[in-house]
Formats: structure tokens, C-alpha cells, sequence
């Protein structure tokens, strides 16, 4: 497989964010949950899959579902709901195949957003095309003086 340098950095800066909150690394101490729902029922046995982003524009979102490899991929629950576990602050994308919904249903995911630990997360913006649904989102540092959720 043929990696571009763009591609390599951003799953590099993963690793490392990732292996630096495992260890108890001070600069990422946290990790957070991610929870959701999609907009209308999929089919059984659907999947939803999660990507890292370099920018949270939706021209990057249709290039990296059609051109990149996925973080992590998991079940769609009871065919409306999803989690990410143990995801490091960053930018990411959810998505979800087009052909995972009924007739000419098309849902779109949505997360729950939160102010936890002095991060929040923020949706960008969810949406897709023909092909995808998606979702993209941002955990990132809470402003000073948010309120936050224990």
C-alpha cells in the first residue's frame, strides 16, 4: 500500500497521541468516549467507521472516506446508535455507507456533543452525498470558564 507523506503524519501524530495517553503522558492524559445516533434505522449488521483528519472541511471528509484507510470500524447498535471508546483529542470523521439504509432512507450520524475534563467536543458538521453519510467532529480544549460535565 502506498502511503503519501500527508497520510503517514497524520497516523504517526495518532500513534503517538495514543501511546502518550496510554502511558500516562501529562500532555494527553485523556481519553473520551464517543456516543451517537443516526438519523434513521440501517439495515441489521450495519457498520459505522471512524477516520482522523488533517481539516474538518467537507471536501477533506469525501476525499478521506473515498481515498484513505479507516481508524476503527464498529457495529451500529440496535441500527441507530454508535461509540468510539478511548479516542485522544483531535479531528475525526464518522461514515457511514449510504447503502447501510433502507430504500431511499437516507440517515446521517449524530454525536452527543459534551464538556468533560476541560475538553469538549463540537460537531462540524454532518451531512454527506449518494455514497456516504457522515459526520465530522472535533475533541479539543474546553475555552476558559466553559462549564464542564464530571
Amino acid at each position: 500500500m502506498l502511503w503519501d507523506l500527508k497520510t503517514f503524519s497524520v497516523f504517526m501524530m495518532l500513534f503517538l497521541i495514543t501511546n502518550g495517553c496510554r502511558s500516562g503522558n501529562p500532555d494527553h492524559p485523556l481519553l473520551f468516549n464517543v456516543t451517537g445516533f443516526l438519523t434513521a434505522e440501517t439495515e441489521p449488521n450495519s457498520t459505522i467507521y471512524l477516520f482522523v483528519v488533517s481539516d474538518t472541511s467537507f471536501d477533506t471528509a469525501l476525499d478521506t472516506v473515498a481515498t484513505r484507510p479507516y481508524m476503527t470500524q464498529e457495529s451500529v447498535i440496535g441500527q441507530v446508535n454508535f461509540r468510539f471508546t478511548a479516542l485522544p483529542p483531535g479531528d475525526y470523521l464518522a461514515m457511514v455507507p449510504r447503502n447501510s439504509f433502507p430504500g431511499n432512507i437516507q440517515g446521517f450520524p449524530m454525536a452527543r456533543e459534551f464538556n468533560r475534563s476541560n475538553y469538549s467536543l463540537k460537531v462540524n458538521f454532518h451531512g454527506g452525498n449518494g455514497e456516504y453519510s457522515l459526520l465530522s467532529f472535533s475533541i479539543r480544549p474546553s475555552l476558559k470558564g466553559a462549564k464542564t460535565e464530571k
